[in-house]
């Protein structure tokens, strides 16, 4: 018998091949638990100032991040979940030449960023983002501008309130205060002095009760008939 190279599909490899599963392709797969490898680090607040939130994986911080931090608007603060919806919230709230060419022509394109479809209107874009890419009937993309729309309405009312407020207060006769003798908080009502006090000197009306003798209590006492 002579000794050479074997290859590695040899039949005498075959019986060790199949014990070690050497030839089965298997997935990556990851079994890495975030809250298994994070116990020793207590939970942490999230860094962005005003968020209160706080996390005790790295995971479940990224997420909120992307959700909420990274994509928000500078002029309203509002947060998006893409960047997509950020630049047609831009454009179609804080942008007045979309506003003035959006009476023109079609301007509202889809929530998709891979569809090419420009809509007239809103409900024109709802609809098309509803039968085409099977969005759900509540989807909240545009929530924002029926708020604009329901602040707006009350707006109007406030001020339908005020214009009538001020009709009436216009409608309202003008009456004269009432004539009144004394004082008042102004002041006084006469500054000189009536007519039977004129030309009299300003008599003493206190006496101390020292001053005064037995004769003079007798006579300010009621006589008994």
């Amino acid at each position: 018998l002579g000794v050479g190279k074997r290859v590695p599909e040899d039949p005498i490899f075959a019986a060790g091949d199949t014990l070690c599963r050497t030839f089965v392709r298997e997935g990556v797969v990851d079994i890495d638990d975030e809250q298994f490898c994070h116990e020793v680090v207590a939970s942490f607040p999230c860094e962005v100032p005003g968020c209160r939130e706080t996390f005790t994986a790295l995971l479940d911080f990224e997420m909120h991040y992307n959700s909420r931090h990274r994509n928000i608007c500078s002029q309203c603060r509002k947060p998006l979940p893409s960047a997509h919806l950020l630049d047609l919230h831009i454009s179609e709230s804080h942008d007045s030449f979309f506003a003035a060419q959006a009476e023109r022509k079609p301007m509202y394109r889809c929530f998709v960023e891979d569809c090419s479809v420009v809509s007239k209107d809103i409900s024109e874009r709802r609809s098309h983002c509803i039968e085409v890419h099977n969005f759900p009937h509540d989807f909240r993309y545009d929530q924002s501008l029926k708020k604009g729309k329901k602040s707006n309405q009350q707006k109007t009312g406030r001020e339908c309130e005020a214009m009538a407020v001020d009709e009436v207060n216009q409608r309202k006769p003008t009456t004269r205060k009432p004539f009144t003798f004394g004082h008042s908080k102004q002041g006084k009502v006469f500054s000189s002095k009536p007519w039977h006090a004129q030309g009299k000197k300003p008599q003493n009306t206190q006496v101390s009760i020292e001053e005064m003798d037995t004769n003079d209590l007798m006579d300010t006492l009621p006589s008994c008939s």
